[in-house]
């Protein structure tokens, strides 16, 4: 499956969509490896297919324009994919989006040792069968994502469903909306200095992209350069609306990270990173932290250094409000 530079940022835009995009949009070469493994597996099972079931083969291209029409089909695989699931599995679910049926569930787990998923599922055509099996723990994830109903007050299980993710991840804490998070890191990875509009970063919420680009230039995070009415806001409040309205209509902007943005976008990436360590190494962490920033070594450590450990120790702090 190909993904070129154009492919990616649409690619994030439905990350985010399905709120996985604080997981993924960091890891792009795994995710990249992911998706054509997906979609060679696909094509593996469908190689003796009856024609006409199901496509034969999966490109990026037709994932976009499946989420285009049918979002909702498109984002349990992409939360799977966050999940670490295996391409044996991604390549189930994305035939059961399809059409197909899931026929049998088998799981065996036994600790330490194994944790087996088996699934089978029946083709569109209702008479060919396909089996998917997986030694792969995380796997079991898609357990998670399948919907459960009856027909008759028998099981049945007709396709999967995209959980609702909370978008915030200490971005409250830390004080980052998460659309401003969204600008701030696109304007990292491909616009700086750059002319852009606000649909290159999502273009079904032009909107909230406007409204966050002109927060971001009013905290200091961004510094604009085009068009004027952006400029504008960086010295008079008022001007804010002109700016929003303007960058609503999809107008095409030039700003860059200033240094505070990018402290910004730093103390939320240590956020994520920190996000699963224990309470108890978290405080150690924070010991050590407070105590260089207490006296800091200018020999030891450079400015730049002494401001990533105060970047770091504000995460730190706001990851154990929340520790038991």
């Amino acid at each position: 499956m190909n993904s070129s530079e154009n492919q990616w940022p649409r690619l994030l835009e439905m990350f985010h969509e399905a709120g996985v995009g604080h997981i993924l949009s960091r890891h792009r070469d795994h995710v990249v490896n992911q998706l054509t493994a997906l979609a060679r597996v696909y094509a593996e099972k469908l190689s003796d297919a009856p024609q006409g079931v199901l496509p034969r083969s999966l490109t990026l291209d037709g994932l976009v324009d499946e989420h285009r029409r049918n979002p909702y089909r498109v984002a349990p695989v992409l939360q799977a994919l966050a999940f670490n699931c295996s391409a044996e599995m991604l390549a189930m679910m994305w035939m059961v989006q399809q059409g197909a049926v899931v026929h049998t569930i088998d799981y065996k787990f036994e600790r330490g040792t194994r944790s087996t998923l088996e699934v089978s599922i029946i083709l569109p055509d209702r008479t060919t069968m396909r089996s998917f099996c997986s030694r792969e723990h995380w796997d079991l994830a898609v357990l998670r994502l399948v919907g459960i109903s009856k027909a008759d007050d028998q099981p049945v299980i007709e396709s999967f469903y995209a959980l609702h993710i909370p978008p915030a991840e200490g971005y409250a804490k830390l004080q980052i909306d998460p659309w401003i998070l969204r600008v701030l890191e696109w304007v990292q990875e491909y616009g700086s200095g750059s002319f852009f509009c606000a649909s290159l970063i999502d273009s079904r919420h032009i909107d909230d992209v406007a409204n966050a680009t002109v927060a971001a230039v009013q905290r200091g995070w961004l510094k604009p350069s085009a068009p004027r009415e952006l400029q504008a806001v960086s010295k008079d409040p008022d001007a804010a609306s002109v700016a929003i309205a303007v960058l609503s209509g999809d107008a095409a902007m030039v700003v860059a990270l200033t240094p505070t943005g990018r402290r910004a976008l730093r103390r939320t990436r240590f956020y994520r990173i920190l996000a699963q360590a224990s309470a108890h190494s978290l405080r150690m962490v924070r010991s050590e932290l407070e105590r260089v920033l207490d006296v800091p070594d200018l020999a030891a450590h450079t400015p730049d250094e002494i401001d990533e450990f105060a970047d770091q120790l504000l995460a730190v702090k706001a990851l154990l409000e929340d520790a038991p």
